[in-house]
Protein backbone atom coordinates (compact mmCIF):
# COMPACT_ATOMS: atom_id res chain seq x y z
CA UNK A 1 0.00 0.00 0.00
CA UNK A 2 1.06 3.42 -0.66
CA UNK A 3 0.39 6.75 1.45
CA UNK A 4 -2.11 9.16 -0.64
CA UNK A 5 -0.33 11.91 0.19
CA UNK A 6 3.24 10.91 -0.45
CA UNK A 7 3.17 7.33 -2.39
CA UNK A 8 5.73 6.50 -0.43
CA UNK A 9 4.78 2.52 0.63
CA UNK A 10 4.20 1.09 4.21
CA UNK A 11 2.54 -1.51 6.32
CA UNK A 12 -0.35 -2.76 6.63
CA UNK A 13 -0.70 -1.78 10.17
CA UNK A 14 1.12 1.68 9.73
CA UNK A 15 -0.84 4.87 11.17
CA UNK A 16 1.12 7.79 9.50
CA UNK A 17 3.49 7.83 6.92
CA UNK A 18 7.03 7.42 8.27
CA UNK A 19 8.24 9.76 5.05
CA UNK A 20 5.43 12.63 5.51
CA UNK A 21 4.51 11.86 8.54
CA UNK A 22 0.56 12.41 7.55
CA UNK A 23 -2.38 10.21 8.55
CA UNK A 24 -2.71 6.92 6.41
CA UNK A 25 -5.76 7.00 3.69
CA UNK A 26 -6.96 2.91 5.43
CA UNK A 27 -7.14 5.33 9.35
CA UNK A 28 -8.95 7.51 7.45
CA UNK A 29 -11.76 5.23 6.88
CA UNK A 30 -11.67 3.09 9.74
CA UNK A 31 -12.28 6.58 11.33
CA UNK A 32 -15.00 7.32 9.21
CA UNK A 33 -16.72 3.99 9.42
CA UNK A 34 -16.53 4.36 13.66
CA UNK A 35 -18.06 7.90 13.13
CA UNK A 36 -20.80 6.58 11.04
CA UNK A 37 -21.45 3.74 13.62
CA UNK A 38 -21.41 6.12 16.34
CA UNK A 39 -24.21 8.39 15.06
CA UNK A 40 -25.91 5.70 14.10
CA UNK A 41 -26.06 4.01 17.58
CA UNK A 42 -26.92 7.21 19.10
CA UNK A 43 -30.04 7.97 16.60
CA UNK A 44 -30.91 4.12 17.87
CA UNK A 45 -30.52 5.29 21.71
CA UNK A 46 -32.24 8.78 20.87
CA UNK A 47 -34.86 6.68 19.33
CA UNK A 48 -35.65 4.10 22.05
CA UNK A 49 -34.70 6.96 24.94
CA UNK A 50 -37.76 8.79 23.61
CA UNK A 51 -39.72 5.92 23.51
CA UNK A 52 -38.71 5.15 26.90
CA UNK A 53 -39.34 8.55 28.09
CA UNK A 54 -42.89 8.91 26.29
CA UNK A 55 -45.57 6.23 29.15
CA UNK A 56 -47.96 4.26 27.07
CA UNK A 57 -51.55 4.34 28.50
CA UNK A 58 -51.13 0.24 29.88
CA UNK A 59 -53.09 -1.31 32.04
CA UNK A 60 -51.19 -1.69 36.04
CA UNK A 61 -50.79 -5.22 35.18
CA UNK A 62 -47.95 -4.79 32.18
CA UNK A 63 -45.79 -2.47 35.09
CA UNK A 64 -43.84 -5.50 36.26
CA UNK A 65 -43.10 -6.48 32.27
CA UNK A 66 -41.88 -2.43 31.57
CA UNK A 67 -40.16 -2.62 34.22
CA UNK A 68 -38.03 -5.79 33.32
CA UNK A 69 -37.63 -4.64 29.97
CA UNK A 70 -36.25 -1.15 31.22
CA UNK A 71 -33.40 -3.29 32.54
CA UNK A 72 -32.82 -4.96 29.68
CA UNK A 73 -31.97 -1.55 27.74
CA UNK A 74 -29.64 -0.86 30.43
CA UNK A 75 -27.68 -3.71 30.01
CA UNK A 76 -27.45 -3.40 26.35
CA UNK A 77 -27.02 0.04 26.22
CA UNK A 78 -23.19 -0.36 28.21
CA UNK A 79 -21.49 -1.72 25.10
CA UNK A 80 -23.07 1.00 23.28
CA UNK A 81 -21.42 3.52 25.81
CA UNK A 82 -18.03 1.80 26.07
CA UNK A 83 -17.82 2.03 22.54
CA UNK A 84 -18.90 5.70 21.95
CA UNK A 85 -16.04 6.36 24.68
CA UNK A 86 -13.50 4.58 22.72
CA UNK A 87 -14.42 6.03 19.24
CA UNK A 88 -14.37 9.43 20.81
CA UNK A 89 -10.97 8.57 22.43
CA UNK A 90 -9.58 7.31 19.11
CA UNK A 91 -10.91 10.16 17.13
CA UNK A 92 -9.54 12.41 19.57
CA UNK A 93 -6.52 11.10 19.52
CA UNK A 94 -6.22 11.31 15.08
CA UNK A 95 -7.24 15.20 15.90
CA UNK A 96 -4.14 15.54 18.05
CA UNK A 97 -2.16 13.95 15.78
CA UNK A 98 -2.99 15.13 12.35
CA UNK A 99 -2.84 18.53 14.44
CA UNK A 100 0.86 17.91 15.34
CA UNK A 101 1.72 16.87 11.30
CA UNK A 102 0.13 20.21 10.38
CA UNK A 103 2.36 21.89 12.09
CA UNK A 104 6.07 19.88 11.50
CA UNK A 105 4.25 20.20 7.47
CA UNK A 106 4.64 23.68 8.33
CA UNK A 107 7.59 24.26 10.34
CA UNK A 108 8.71 21.89 7.60
CA UNK A 109 7.60 24.63 4.73
CA UNK A 110 9.19 27.41 6.25
CA UNK A 111 12.46 25.74 6.61
CA UNK A 112 12.17 25.09 3.42
CA UNK A 113 11.47 28.92 1.81
CA UNK A 114 14.38 30.18 4.89
CA UNK A 115 17.03 27.68 3.00
CA UNK A 116 15.49 28.74 -0.08
CA UNK A 117 16.43 32.40 0.82
CA UNK A 118 19.97 31.90 1.97
CA UNK A 119 18.88 31.97 5.98
CA UNK A 120 20.46 28.54 6.79
CA UNK A 121 20.53 29.16 10.37
CA UNK A 122 16.82 29.96 11.16
CA UNK A 123 15.82 26.86 8.39
CA UNK A 124 17.79 24.39 10.60
CA UNK A 125 16.02 25.96 14.07
CA UNK A 126 12.56 24.66 12.25
CA UNK A 127 13.82 21.37 10.96
CA UNK A 128 15.50 21.47 14.48
CA UNK A 129 11.69 22.06 15.96
CA UNK A 130 9.76 19.50 13.47
CA UNK A 131 12.11 16.39 14.55
CA UNK A 132 11.65 16.82 17.72
CA UNK A 133 8.02 16.01 17.27
CA UNK A 134 8.47 13.44 14.17
CA UNK A 135 12.09 12.28 15.17
CA UNK A 136 10.87 9.33 12.78
CA UNK A 137 10.19 11.32 9.65
CA UNK A 138 13.04 10.45 7.37
CA UNK A 139 12.80 13.51 5.19
CA UNK A 140 13.56 15.74 8.16
CA UNK A 141 17.23 14.02 8.75
CA UNK A 142 17.98 14.58 4.99
CA UNK A 143 17.06 18.53 4.88
CA UNK A 144 18.65 19.27 8.05
CA UNK A 145 22.30 17.08 6.33
CA UNK A 146 21.87 19.42 3.19
CA UNK A 147 21.45 22.85 5.35
CA UNK A 148 24.37 21.60 7.20
CA UNK A 149 26.30 21.24 3.81
CA UNK A 150 24.85 24.97 2.78
CA UNK A 151 26.27 26.45 6.21
CA UNK A 152 29.56 24.86 6.11
CA UNK A 153 29.87 26.26 2.23
CA UNK A 154 28.60 29.46 3.60
CA UNK A 155 31.29 29.45 6.33
CA UNK A 156 34.07 29.43 3.58
CA UNK A 157 32.51 32.42 1.17
CA UNK A 158 32.21 34.72 4.66
CA UNK A 159 36.17 33.23 5.02
CA UNK A 160 37.03 34.12 0.82
CA UNK A 161 34.91 37.55 1.63
CA UNK A 162 37.15 38.57 4.72
CA UNK A 163 40.60 37.60 2.90
CA UNK A 164 39.23 39.56 -0.33
CA UNK A 165 38.44 42.57 2.13
CA UNK A 166 42.41 43.01 3.41
CA UNK A 167 43.72 42.27 0.29
CA UNK A 168 45.10 38.97 0.75
CA UNK A 169 45.04 36.61 -2.38
CA UNK A 170 47.86 34.20 -1.54
CA UNK A 171 45.28 32.96 1.23
CA UNK A 172 42.27 33.45 -1.05
CA UNK A 173 43.17 31.15 -3.41
CA UNK A 174 43.15 27.45 -2.38
CA UNK A 175 39.33 28.69 -0.55
CA UNK A 176 38.05 29.34 -4.01
CA UNK A 177 39.45 26.22 -5.54
CA UNK A 178 37.92 24.43 -2.29
CA UNK A 179 34.32 26.58 -3.07
CA UNK A 180 34.48 25.49 -6.59
CA UNK A 181 35.00 21.49 -5.72
CA UNK A 182 31.95 22.00 -3.11
CA UNK A 183 29.93 24.04 -5.45
CA UNK A 184 30.70 21.99 -8.50
CA UNK A 185 27.35 19.99 -9.94
CA UNK A 186 25.03 21.52 -6.83
CA UNK A 187 22.31 22.56 -8.78
CA UNK A 188 20.20 22.57 -5.98
CA UNK A 189 17.56 25.36 -5.60
CA UNK A 190 19.03 25.86 -1.81
CA UNK A 191 22.17 26.20 -2.97
CA UNK A 192 21.43 29.30 -5.52
CA UNK A 193 22.48 32.23 -3.16
CA UNK A 194 25.63 30.43 -2.40
CA UNK A 195 26.41 30.27 -5.92
CA UNK A 196 25.35 33.72 -6.62
CA UNK A 197 27.54 34.83 -3.63
CA UNK A 198 30.54 32.68 -5.05
CA UNK A 199 30.14 34.15 -8.29
CA UNK A 200 30.35 37.98 -7.02
CA UNK A 201 33.78 36.74 -4.75
CA UNK A 202 35.05 36.05 -8.01
CA UNK A 203 34.14 39.26 -9.56
CA UNK A 204 35.81 40.99 -6.41
CA UNK A 205 38.97 38.50 -6.34
CA UNK A 206 39.42 39.47 -10.32
CA UNK A 207 38.88 42.86 -9.14
CA UNK A 208 41.72 42.99 -6.24
CA UNK A 209 43.78 41.21 -8.29
CA UNK A 210 43.83 43.88 -10.90
CA UNK A 211 43.74 46.76 -8.57
CA UNK A 212 47.18 45.15 -6.94
CA UNK A 213 48.92 44.79 -10.34
CA UNK A 214 47.22 48.66 -11.61
CA UNK A 215 50.59 50.74 -9.74
CA UNK A 216 53.03 48.30 -11.31
CA UNK A 217 51.45 48.92 -14.93
CA UNK A 218 53.04 51.60 -17.08
CA UNK A 219 52.42 50.22 -20.52
CA UNK A 220 49.35 51.20 -22.72
CA UNK A 221 49.15 47.49 -24.11
CA UNK A 222 49.16 46.16 -20.97
CA UNK A 223 46.66 48.72 -19.23
CA UNK A 224 44.16 47.65 -22.08
CA UNK A 225 44.64 43.96 -21.48
CA UNK A 226 43.73 45.07 -17.89
CA UNK A 227 40.58 46.75 -18.89
CA UNK A 228 39.39 44.22 -21.26
CA UNK A 229 39.81 41.69 -18.04
CA UNK A 230 37.06 43.93 -16.17
CA UNK A 231 35.09 44.73 -19.16
CA UNK A 232 32.64 41.98 -18.61
CA UNK A 233 32.38 42.06 -14.59
CA UNK A 234 29.54 43.50 -13.35
CA UNK A 235 29.00 45.21 -9.53
CA UNK A 236 29.94 48.36 -8.41
CA UNK A 237 33.73 47.80 -8.19
CA UNK A 238 34.34 46.77 -11.12
CA UNK A 239 33.01 49.99 -12.42
CA UNK A 240 35.20 51.70 -10.27
CA UNK A 241 38.45 49.66 -11.35
CA UNK A 242 37.47 50.49 -14.99
CA UNK A 243 37.24 54.20 -14.27
CA UNK A 244 40.53 53.58 -12.47
CA UNK A 245 42.36 51.59 -15.52
CA UNK A 246 40.82 54.13 -17.95
CA UNK A 247 41.98 57.50 -16.43
CA UNK A 248 45.76 55.47 -16.00
CA UNK A 249 45.28 54.65 -20.09
CA UNK A 250 44.86 58.61 -20.35
CA UNK A 251 48.14 59.54 -18.02
CA UNK A 252 50.28 56.54 -19.61
CA UNK A 253 49.14 57.64 -23.12
CA UNK A 254 50.46 61.56 -22.33
CA UNK A 255 53.66 60.38 -20.93
CA UNK A 256 54.55 58.23 -23.51
CA UNK A 257 53.71 61.19 -26.61
CA UNK A 258 55.39 63.51 -24.37
CA UNK A 259 58.50 61.10 -25.15
CA UNK A 260 57.45 60.99 -28.77
CA UNK A 261 56.66 64.47 -29.51
CA UNK A 262 60.76 64.90 -28.16
CA UNK A 263 61.75 62.70 -30.95
CA UNK A 264 60.03 64.40 -32.89
CA UNK A 265 57.94 61.60 -34.28
CA UNK A 266 54.20 63.33 -34.61
CA UNK A 267 52.77 60.08 -36.72
CA UNK A 268 53.54 57.66 -33.65
CA UNK A 269 52.58 60.39 -31.66
CA UNK A 270 49.18 60.70 -32.87
CA UNK A 271 48.07 56.96 -33.39
CA UNK A 272 49.12 56.56 -29.44
CA UNK A 273 47.00 59.32 -28.46
CA UNK A 274 44.11 58.20 -30.60
CA UNK A 275 44.55 54.32 -29.23
CA UNK A 276 43.74 55.74 -25.78
CA UNK A 277 40.88 58.23 -26.65
CA UNK A 278 39.33 55.08 -28.21
CA UNK A 279 39.50 53.41 -24.64
CA UNK A 280 39.11 56.99 -22.65
CA UNK A 281 36.74 59.10 -25.40
CA UNK A 282 35.77 61.74 -22.63
CA UNK A 283 38.95 62.68 -21.51
CA UNK A 284 39.53 66.23 -22.58
CA UNK A 285 42.93 66.42 -21.56
CA UNK A 286 43.93 63.59 -24.83
CA UNK A 287 41.65 65.86 -26.93
CA UNK A 288 42.87 68.91 -26.07
CA UNK A 289 46.59 66.83 -26.62
CA UNK A 290 46.20 65.44 -30.23
CA UNK A 291 44.42 68.95 -31.11
CA UNK A 292 47.95 69.98 -30.07
CA UNK A 293 50.05 67.41 -31.60
CA UNK A 294 48.70 68.38 -34.86
CA UNK A 295 49.28 72.18 -34.64
CA UNK A 296 52.63 71.32 -33.63
CA UNK A 297 53.00 68.58 -36.54
CA UNK A 298 52.00 71.25 -38.94
CA UNK A 299 54.58 74.19 -37.72
CA UNK A 300 57.23 71.15 -37.62
CA UNK A 301 56.46 70.51 -41.09
CA UNK A 302 56.32 74.01 -42.51
CA UNK A 303 59.64 74.86 -40.48
CA UNK A 304 61.39 72.07 -41.86
CA UNK A 305 59.92 72.90 -45.52
CA UNK A 306 61.93 75.84 -45.12
CA UNK A 307 64.99 74.91 -43.39
CA UNK A 308 65.39 72.15 -46.94
CA UNK A 309 64.36 75.21 -48.93
CA UNK A 310 67.23 77.09 -47.04
CA UNK A 311 69.74 74.26 -47.03
CA UNK A 312 69.29 73.28 -50.98
CA UNK A 313 70.21 77.13 -51.72
CA UNK A 314 73.00 77.09 -49.58
CA UNK A 315 73.87 74.01 -51.13
CA UNK A 316 73.60 75.55 -54.59
CA UNK A 317 75.66 78.90 -53.13
CA UNK A 318 77.97 75.87 -51.63
CA UNK A 319 78.33 74.14 -54.89
CA UNK A 320 78.58 77.26 -56.88
CA UNK A 321 81.64 78.44 -54.64
CA UNK A 322 83.19 74.86 -54.96
CA UNK A 323 83.27 75.27 -58.75
CA UNK A 324 83.91 78.70 -59.37
CA UNK A 325 85.62 80.14 -56.37
CA UNK A 326 87.54 77.34 -54.34
CA UNK A 327 90.65 78.79 -54.84
CA UNK A 328 91.52 82.75 -53.35
CA UNK A 329 94.05 84.21 -54.01
CA UNK A 330 95.82 85.63 -50.78
CA UNK A 331 98.26 87.50 -51.60
CA UNK A 332 101.16 88.07 -54.76
CA UNK A 333 105.00 88.17 -54.22
CA UNK A 334 107.40 89.27 -56.93
CA UNK A 335 110.89 89.61 -56.70
CA UNK A 336 114.42 89.47 -59.24
CA UNK A 337 116.98 87.16 -58.02
CA UNK A 338 120.84 87.98 -58.80
CA UNK A 339 121.07 86.83 -62.16
CA UNK A 340 117.88 88.88 -63.13
CA UNK A 341 115.18 86.37 -63.25
CA UNK A 342 111.54 87.42 -62.26
CA UNK A 343 110.51 85.22 -59.31
CA UNK A 344 107.12 84.75 -58.15
CA UNK A 345 105.66 83.53 -54.83
CA UNK A 346 101.36 83.54 -54.43
CA UNK A 347 99.91 82.74 -51.68
CA UNK A 348 96.24 80.89 -52.37
CA UNK A 349 93.59 79.38 -49.90
CA UNK A 350 90.92 76.61 -50.50
CA UNK A 351 87.73 78.50 -50.04
CA UNK A 352 85.37 75.98 -51.06
CA UNK A 353 83.40 73.53 -48.40
CA UNK A 354 85.19 70.31 -49.86
CA UNK A 355 88.91 69.71 -50.09
CA UNK A 356 90.59 70.23 -53.32
CA UNK A 357 93.38 68.68 -55.32
CA UNK A 358 95.80 69.32 -58.06
CA UNK A 359 95.10 72.64 -58.24
CA UNK A 360 96.73 74.04 -62.01
CA UNK A 361 96.97 77.91 -61.91
CA UNK A 362 97.58 80.30 -64.83
CA UNK A 363 98.95 83.39 -64.84
CA UNK A 364 100.11 86.46 -66.78
CA UNK A 365 103.13 89.27 -66.13
CA UNK A 366 102.24 92.42 -67.62
CA UNK A 367 103.70 95.76 -67.37
CA UNK A 368 103.23 98.98 -66.17
CA UNK A 369 100.37 100.02 -68.97
CA UNK A 370 98.76 96.08 -68.15
CA UNK A 371 100.62 95.22 -71.68
CA UNK A 372 101.09 91.01 -71.03
CA UNK A 373 105.01 90.48 -70.81
CA UNK A 374 104.79 86.60 -70.11
CA UNK A 375 102.27 84.02 -69.72
CA UNK A 376 102.77 80.76 -67.45
CA UNK A 377 101.25 77.59 -66.23
CA UNK A 378 102.16 76.22 -62.72
CA UNK A 379 100.69 73.32 -59.91
CA UNK A 380 99.70 74.32 -56.70
CA UNK A 381 101.46 72.84 -53.53
CA UNK A 382 100.35 70.62 -51.81
CA UNK A 383 98.41 68.54 -53.99
CA UNK A 384 95.84 67.74 -51.84
CA UNK A 385 94.23 70.89 -49.42
CA UNK A 386 91.50 70.95 -47.10
CA UNK A 387 88.67 73.66 -46.85
CA UNK A 388 90.03 76.70 -45.31
CA UNK A 389 94.03 75.36 -46.00
CA UNK A 390 96.43 77.53 -47.68
CA UNK A 391 98.67 76.57 -50.88
CA UNK A 392 101.22 78.25 -53.09
CA UNK A 393 102.27 78.40 -56.32
CA UNK A 394 106.25 79.78 -57.25
CA UNK A 395 107.19 80.33 -60.79
CA UNK A 396 110.56 82.01 -62.23
CA UNK A 397 109.74 83.84 -65.73
CA UNK A 398 112.65 85.03 -67.77
CA UNK A 399 113.01 88.04 -69.71
CA UNK A 400 111.32 90.54 -67.74
CA UNK A 401 113.15 93.57 -67.62
CA UNK A 402 110.52 96.26 -66.16
CA UNK A 403 110.90 96.82 -62.40
CA UNK A 404 107.30 97.33 -61.51
CA UNK A 405 105.76 94.50 -63.52
CA UNK A 406 102.87 92.70 -62.19
CA UNK A 407 101.62 89.32 -61.90
CA UNK A 408 97.71 88.35 -62.47
CA UNK A 409 96.31 85.05 -62.08
CA UNK A 410 93.88 84.34 -64.98
CA UNK A 411 92.51 81.34 -64.28
CA UNK A 412 92.65 78.27 -61.01
CA UNK A 413 91.10 74.79 -62.27
CA UNK A 414 90.45 72.30 -59.28
CA UNK A 415 89.07 69.01 -58.11
CA UNK A 416 86.54 68.55 -55.91
CA UNK A 417 87.01 65.98 -53.35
Amino acid sequence: MHCQHCGNKYEPSAVYCSKCGKPLLQDAQANEQTQAVVIQEHELFVREASASLVPEQAPVRNRRARTGAGRKFIIALVPVVVFITTSAGVFSYYIYESDLNDHVAEWHEQAKQRAWGGKYHEAMLQLEKAAKVRPAYGVLQEDMDIVNEAVAIENKINSLASELDNGALTEAAPLVKQLNTLLAGREEQIFSPLREAFADLNVRMVVVQVQNELDQINSLDALTVKLNTVNGLGGEEAVAVRKQIVDKIAIVCQQQTKELLQKKSFSEAIATVEKGMAYAPEDKNLTKLLESIHAEKQAFEKAEQERIERAMQKAAEEDLLNQTAAAQVVKVDTSFDETGSFKIHALLKNAATRPIYSVEIQYSVRGKDKQILKKGTSIAMPNYIEPNESFTFDATVEGIEEADATVVIDHVTWYLD
